[in-house]
């Protein structure tokens, strides 16, 4: 699964970030840039899928950062959407 994690490089997205980590799940992080959060990226860099800086208040940059997620996001509802309406059948 495709998750996009904001404001992953801070103290609770860290925690965050290690435990999709753990579920061996695809991340793309969304973080401002700054010194700091540059210097996490590349750390994570090969770890994680991609590091998209933006402004989170930035509806552009949010828009570009989730679509990918969004679209994956659609097929899994669409999977447990319909897992749903065959259990509700049977």
């Amino acid at each position: 699964m495709n998750i996009l994690v904001t404001g992953a490089y801070g103290n609770i997205g860290k925690a965050v970030l290690e435990e999709i980590l753990k579920r061996n799940h695809t991340i793309t992080v969304f973080e401002k840039r700054n010194k700091r959060t540059q210097k996490a990226a590349r750390k994570f860099r090969g770890i994680i899928k991609e590091t998209i800086f933006g402004d989170i208040t930035n509806y552009d940059d949010v828009r570009s950062a989730v679509k990918e997620q969004v679209m994956s996001l659609g097929a899994k509802f669409v999977e447990v959407e319909g897992a749903t309406e065959d259990a509700a059948a049977g």
